[in-house]
């Protein structure tokens, strides 16, 4: 026996727990990965055509983000509009109601009223040309036809809505108010019956602020539930099942424990093995 070779075989069963061992590893960083990150999804490996998905769904989340700051800001603007006219309204109440003053026959000094409908008038003009949003004049004709609330997240019409036709110019003389002086009693009257045109026009312009105001209220419902139906859907593309990936956790664990015990038993036996070869060539 001394002269003949001797060979040891490899040991094809504890390579086959090795690899195993190493599989099941792989699957336990796996589960680790997705519970600390609460995503099944992290790299195109894991699902690509799923990551894709999740991403367009993404860009449109957050899309919805950017939609609903712009519905605020357009609340907002449409807001400040409303509290300036509701102010020039009530000046021209109170001229309406020099006017009606001043229409009376017994009425010989229409200085005081003249000082009124001056300051009236101007205060007017004041407010239209001072209420702005963001630095945009917003009640003295400067909008044009065209301010566009970008309602949606895409860019075809029905993603925006042009609030122009609320604001516009409101000075007196655009209101209707022309008559600047009251001298006499059919000054009176003539001011009385432009304060009723004013009055209405007012009145539209304030009703067309509140459609639009109702309008991005429902934009912004609408942006908030497609969010929230937006979310739930890629959660359910990408997101991790909790439970389900703790018991993985715990199975993959277990598996590990068993087979690198089994493997530190088959190498215990290896050892014996080469212990007793060993003596035999003492």
């Amino acid at each position: 026996m001394g002269n003949q070779p001797f060979y040891l075989n490899t040991n094809v069963n504890t390579l086959s727990l090795v690899n195993n061992l190493n599989q099941t590893t792989s699957l336990l960083n796996t589960s680790l990965e997705r519970l600390s990150t609460f995503k099944k999804i992290n790299r195109a490996s894991d699902g690509a055509a799923a990551l894709s998905i999740s991403n367009q769904l993404q860009a449109q989340i957050q899309g919805f983000d950017s939609v609903k700051t712009n519905i605020q800001s357009g609340s907002s603007l449409l807001g400040i509009a409303e509290a300036g006219v509701s102010v020039i309204n009530e000046a021209v109440q109170s001229i309406r109601e020099l006017g009606v003053q001043a229409a009376n026959g017994t009425v010989t000094d229409f200085s005081a009223f003249q000082a009124s409908l001056t300051n009236g008038i101007n205060e007017i003009n004041r407010v239209a040309a001072s209420t702005q949003f963001n630095g945009k004049n917003l009640l003295d004709g400067s909008i044009g036809p065209t301010l566009n609330i970008q309602t949606g997240t895409g860019s075809g019409a029905n993603d925006k809505l042009n609030i122009a036709s609320a604001l516009g110019n409101t000075n007196a003389t655009s209101i209707g108010i022309t008559q600047a002086t009251v001298a006499s009693n059919a000054d009176a009257q003539t001011l009385i019956t432009q304060a009723d045109t004013a009055l209405s026009n007012l009145g539209a312009k304030l009703a067309n602020i509140g459609g639009f105001q109702n309008s991005l209220s429902s934009s912004l419902d609408y942006a908030n539930t497609a969010q929230i139906n937006l979310t739930a859907s890629q959660q359910s593309l990408i997101g991790t099942d909790i439970a389900s990936e703790t018991a993985r956790v715990s199975l993959f664990q277990l598996q590990q424990q068993s087979t690198a015990a089994v493997i530190a038993q088959a190498n215990s036996q290896s050892s014996r093995v080469f212990s007793i070869l060993f003596k035999s060539f003492e």
